[in-house]
């Protein structure tokens, strides 16, 4: 068996980064989206997100992430 972390994984950000590749394909021109919202779990699809950002070079803006449920210590 392998271990497969959900957070820290190299082909899986670039898997999750493809989403915004095709939302950049898709829109005309240089229009770029306000906003993308996802789920946020254990931050490996808010990883993979901000990795597509960086890649299509929309990354000049915030990002805030804002846990559905977390754990109290």
């Amino acid at each position: 068996s392998v271990m497969i972390p959900s957070y820290d994984d190299r082909l899986l950000l670039e898997g999750h980064a493809s989403m915004v590749h095709e939302i950049h394909q898709q829109l005309p021109g240089e229009l770029k989206p306000a906003a993308i919202f996802c789920s946020v779990g254990g931050g490996g699809l808010a990883g993979g997100i901000m990795t597509g950002l960086k890649a299509v070079e929309w990354d000049d803006g915030g990002c805030l992430v804002k846990p559905w449920m977390s754990l109290k210590s």
